[in-house]
């Protein structure tokens, strides 16, 4: 949120000091800023996205996992697994 507040801030300096700035020549430094700016918070959303993406990742496989294990264990060695022994 903090890149997008600092994003938010330049892009409007830029526009209320546009004259200024073409002016003096100004647009690369700007256009840098800009674009540093921007990638922080993609950067960030792309991290955010990814870590959502494992979280969610790892609640279906445990619950997966769980459930194979807990078959497994009820058959024990030996043993088939029937309706029965599920309930």
């Amino acid at each position: 949120m903090r890149q997008k507040d600092t994003w938010v801030l330049v892009t409007s300096s830029i526009l209320r000091n546009s004259r200024t700035i073409k002016f003096h020549g100004w647009e690369g430094a700007f256009l840098h800023r800009v674009l540093g700016i921007q990638g922080q918070e993609l950067c960030t959303l792309w991290t955010s996205g990814l870590l959502f993406s494992l979280s969610l990742l790892s609640f279906q496989a445990s619950t997966f996992l769980v459930t194979s294990l807990e078959s497994v264990c009820r058959a024990g060695p030996g043993k088939e697994c029937g309706a029965q022994e599920m309930r």
